[in-house]
């Protein structure tokens, strides 16, 4: 597991805080809009309406008429971007509506749910089929293509196909105008008797994916589009929902409505600095004492910060070397056990009290007198001083996680070169013996089916929120059936999360270094993040479902369902040990998960968030492709050997620079040291008999600023987020306040 921890940066960055003043590093807050309406208060002055807007206990109702155009808007603005820190909101909407024409077709027009910029009002003449958003007047000679006087972004639910819709009612994404960029048909719609429908909106500024699912009992219609939102709206926006009428009726009502929005932003005390004013170029008259006093001021602040953060930096490295692995003395949490209990209670870590390999490590059973219980001992062989520090740290902060589906860790040991973690111990043992061992008792359908809500729930402790209780979030790396455990209720939970985080601070690539973490078949391709763990959550739901290995017979278990589901015989991948012991509904919706979980696209993988309340039956089913789609890999962190060559490139071509600027004067001593101007390069400078310094200058300028820049680079991409690095990799970045080491 890898904890994100960004005291733990800001201490080790401390010493060189005052050379990156100039960098205007703010502290990480979060600005976040969440409210949950499943009934109305009719005094409420939660939200804003205009046009004919009806508000009751139940619902809220938008139009009456014929000709008719409604808003109903959430009454405060939605921090939707921050421009001090570049970064962009997350956020999810739910909501439960009908649309009515009283038995009555044709009819007309439809809902939508949209952003605007804050204080924009409902245009005039914006009823049919331009849904409150545009007026009609404003329309470009292209039909439904706006003119109008702001932007907006929208989800539409249109009911009447005008001239430039497709046909039949559908559901589209509309960027600036009502033709929509993406359309999906909505042809099992129930608007005739006032049938009820879900939609989940969602936006993920990571992946610039806006997506939408829409369904009922029976029926799921889903799209998606990727936009940067950030470049279509202001940094503030209004939000809601609007809904027209032409020449036929129908009624729109809104009967609940869920929403939440998070932007990390910057801390508003914390002011940006003021540019000062640009210093008028001195004229050629210039005295040269004035000039060479100048350039020694300059030479003098560049030399002496660089040498300082340097030997800050080594400094601290040397400190943090030597620091003896420490931390839990002054912290509530495990406990620190002697090593003569923990090998009494293992018998001396017997091979007959062997339970398990970790990733890291053995784990053994034990048992401790003075808690009178068994435990389980994980043994670690540390290679360096450093490791063992980041073990030692690693547990003092995985401590502080609360879940009652991760195995409790209850205390620790070091001796010399190993070290000892204490867990509780999991009396049945791991999930993986009881799927694929056949002596093992079958595993029922509804201990599987808990199983998978039992991990959703934890795995959306750690990514969701701890992300709103500490302002972070955990990535685990390595979820997979043999590091489940149950206890002797069959309830699950989620083990071995200790891993060291030394990979990436060597700058390797955590899936080709030898020491990567996770699993091959459970990692998805690219970087540790939210959607890998994901990922790996998408393969132990379909593991669940068949009874089947990761990889059997060289055949992936994604692509083994992905192909039955294709040709709808989804069953057939069911686990046939189970006959027909299970719940048809559970099994294909913990299938259809498994399968939209393990998308080979990581842009379009649902949260962990959203995938726990399909499991839930509280969210419509996904509509997924019936060929398996060919994989996008979420780029890593760092990218690619690319992006040491373009920092190695800047940092050479800087002393270039500084290189050819030097040779542009020459430096001299007689009573003081002068300067001149030479006409191009290839003007030799003029002479004066004394000695030349222009060596000597430059083994000052460019030693110096390769180590400004260095140290610059170094901690600017120390303190981005891995989303961040999918923004320059991409060219877009979130949400997710995730510290890379």
């Amino acid at each position: 597991m890898e904890l994100h921890h960004p005291r733990k940066k800001l201490a080790f960055m401390a010493p060189i805080v005052f050379f990156l003043a100039m960098l205007s590093v703010c502290s990480a807050l979060f600005d976040n809009t969440t409210f949950n309406y499943s009934s109305f208060d009719p005094n409420s002055h939660d939200f804003a309406f205009e046009g004919n807007v009806i508000l009751s206990n139940s619902f809220i109702q938008l139009t009456t008429t014929t000709l008719d155009e409604a808003w109903a808007t959430y009454s405060r603005p939605m921090h939707l971007w921050d421009g001090r820190t570049g970064k962009t909101a997350d956020f999810t909407t739910r909501f439960s509506f009908s649309i009515n024409s009283n038995s009555v077709k044709p009819f007309g027009d439809g809902l939508t749910f949209f952003l605007v910029p804050n204080g924009t009002g409902m245009p005039l003449n914006s009823n049919g089929g331009f849904f409150g958003l545009c007026s009609s007047t404003d329309s470009s000679p292209i039909l439904g293509d706006c003119n109008g006087t702001f932007d907006f972004v929208a989800v539409e639910f249109d009911t009447f196909s005008n001239e430039w819709d497709p046909d039949g009612p559908h559901v589209g994404i509309d960027i600036n105008t009502v033709i929509s960029a993406v359309t999906v048909p909505w042809t099992w719609n129930k608007i005739v008797d006032g049938g009820t429908a879900q939609a989940w909106i969602s936006y993920d500024s990571s992946a610039k994916n806006l997506s939408v699912i829409l369904g009922d009992e029976h029926n799921t219609s889903s799209l998606y589009y990727r936009v940067n939102l950030s470049s279509v709206l202001p940094e503030w926006v209004n939000f809601g929902f609007s809904a027209t009428t032409g020449t036929t009726l129908e009624i729109h009502k809104i009967l609940s409505w869920e929403f939440n929005s998070s932007l990390e932003i910057a801390d508003p005390s914390i002011p940006l600095p003021t540019p000062p004013a640009p210093t008028p170029s001195p004229p050629l008259s210039t005295s040269p004492w004035r000039i060479q006093k100048n350039l020694w001021a300059w030479l003098y602040i560049i030399a002496c910060a660089s040498v300082l953060v340097l030997i800050a930096v080594v400094a601290c490295l040397c400190m943090r070397s030597k620091k003896e692995v420490s931390g839990f003395e002054n912290n509530h949490g495990p406990r620190e056990f002697s090593y003569r209990e923990l090998a009494t209670a293992t018998g001396y870590f017997d091979s007959n009290r062997l339970i398990g390999l970790g990733g890291s490590g053995k784990f053994y059973e034990g048992y401790l007198p003075g808690m009178g219980s068994k435990v389980a001992i994980k043994k670690i062989t540390c290679d360096s001083e450093y490791q063992m520090q980041q073990y030692a740290e690693e547990v003092m902060l995985v401590c502080q996680l609360k879940h009652r589906n991760l195995v409790k860790l209850i205390g620790w040991c070091q001796k010399e070169r190993e070290f000892f973690i204490v867990y509780e111990f999991m009396s049945n043992g791991s999930l993986d013996f009881h799927l694929f061992e056949q002596q093992r008792t079958l595993l029922t359908w509804e201990s599987r089916y808990r199983v998978a809500l039992d991990m959703a729930s934890v795995i959306q402790y750690l990514h969701e929120n701890l992300r709103e209780d500490w302002g972070q979030c955990v990535i685990h790396r390595d979820i997979k059936c043999s590091n489940i455990l149950l206890d002797s209720d069959f309830s699950a939970k989620l083990g071995d999360f200790v891993l060291p985080r030394h990979y990436f601070i060597h700058g390797e690539d955590p899936q080709t270094s030898k020491a990567a973490a996770g699993t091959t078949g459970y990692i998805a391709p690219g970087k540790a993040s939210k959607e890998s763990d994901v990922y790996s959550f998408g393969i132990v739901a379909l593991e669940l479902a068949c009874g089947r290995r990761v990889v059997e017979n060289g055949v992936p278990i994604v692509s083994f369902v992905w192909e039955l589901y294709g040709a709808g015989k989804l069953l057939d991948a069911v686990d046939p040990r189970l006959k027909d012991n299970f719940d048809l509904d559970e099994l294909e919706r913990l299938m259809m998960v498994g399968l939209w979980c393990a998308h080979p696209d990581y842009t379009l993988r649902p949260s962990i968030q959203l995938a726990f309340l399909m499991l839930e039956f509280k969210a419509p089913l996904p509509a997924l492709p019936s060929m398996m789609p060919d994989p996008i890999k979420d780029p890593m962190f760092p990218s690619s050997s690319s992006e040491y060559k373009l920092t190695i490139l800047y940092i050479f071509s800087l002393c270039l620079i500084m290189a050819n600027y030097v040779n542009h004067f020459q430096f001299e001593t007689n009573e003081i040291i002068c300067w001149e101007f030479s006409s191009s390069l290839d003007t030799p400078p003029p002479t004066t008999g004394g000695k030349s310094h222009k060596n000597l200058w430059l083994w000052i300028i460019i030693p110096c600023t390769t180590a400004s820049v260095v140290m610059i680079t170094v901690v600017v991409w120390i303190r981005s987020s891995p989303k961040e690095a999918v923004e320059r990799t991409d060219s877009a970045k979130d949400g997710t306040h995730m510290l890379p080491l």
